[in-house]
């Protein structure tokens, strides 16, 4: 109990999920597991106490969804990233407090 795990993915792998998951006093795990999905971008700095969605959108391209875990709000950031041709991403890593 209050043991928490940070999660990352290898190179050519966007994690989606939660980038940090707390071991709770009833024995299950904060936030959502997380998953490892093959991108040609890289993974952008990692917030912690985000969950991380991806959309890919005809219209804009593979986008990052971020919300903020249980407990956290958002202070600053963005909450949507979305991946540029030259390999980088829109915005700026979300800050979850």
């Amino acid at each position: 109990v209050g043991s928490t795990v940070l999660f990352r993915c290898q190179k050519g792998y966007l994690l989606q999920g939660s980038t940090t998951r707390t071991c709770l006093p009833n024995l299950t795990w904060s936030g959502t597991p997380p998953d490892c999905v093959p991108h040609h971008c890289k993974q952008p700095e990692t917030p912690t106490h985000a969950n991380v969605g991806a959309l890919d959108l005809p219209s804009m391209g593979y986008t990052l969804i971020y919300s903020c875990q249980e407990g956290f709000s958002l202070k600053g950031g963005s909450e949507h990233r979305t991946c540029k041709a030259d390999g980088s991403w829109t915005g700026k890593p979300p800050i979850c407090l």
